[in-house]
């Protein structure tokens, strides 16, 4: 009896753990807006460009002898130290490219953000929002009810549009007009 027991533990065990790893591999990331995406990146190529290029130039003038930095004395910390800088200068290049290239993408999030914003103001109302509300939960239950509500009628009317944007608009749409 207790073999089987201990035999149905580790199999719990075991399907605990394959959910758990389900979990950690589904989409679980909110959606961030391309503005603040390119916010970062630009704020990240000039941290990372800044160091890379100041690294190589300390690196640069300590070989030459021009200034004397104790931790670049031998060859080795030197070529580590400058190997580093370019890897720095590099992501710092990549960040640019990748915000500029972001840069052009804001001008239709925007649009599409107006656009969906604009169609819940025309077409979410607290009368819309009653229908789905169920006397018998807790408040709390039924604003995630609505919430969902306004996410998928809003995701048919834009199908083109990622899920995680609409319900980020959804949910800032919630909270302005209906808490």
């Amino acid at each position: 009896m207790e073999k089987d027991e201990k035999k149905q533990d580790e199999l719990s065990d075991f399907e605990l753990l394959e959910k758990t790893k389900a979990l950690r591999n589904a989409k679980s990331t909110i959606y961030v807006p391309k503005k603040e995406r390119y916010e970062d990146l630009g704020s990240s190529a000039i941290i990372f460009t800044g160091f890379g290029a100041v690294g190589d130039m300390l690196v640069i003038l300590s070989v030459l002898d021009i200034i004397s930095i104790p931790f670049l004395s031998q060859v080795t910390s030197q070529i580590t130290f400058f190997v580093m800088c370019t890897i720095f200068l590099i992501i710092g290049i990549q960040s640019w490219y990748k915000a500029k290239k972001l840069k052009y993408e804001l001008g239709e999030e925007e649009d599409i953000t107006d656009q969906i914003n604009n169609w819940m103001k025309e077409n979410i109302t607290s009368q819309l929002l009653s229908t789905v509300e169920d006397k018998s939960v807790s408040s709390e239950i039924n604003d995630l009810n609505k919430l969902n509500y306004i996410s998928e009628l809003t995701l048919s009317n834009f199908p083109d549009v990622e899920a995680d944007y609409i319900d980020l608009l959804s949910e800032k749409f919630y909270n302005t007009f209906y808490e």
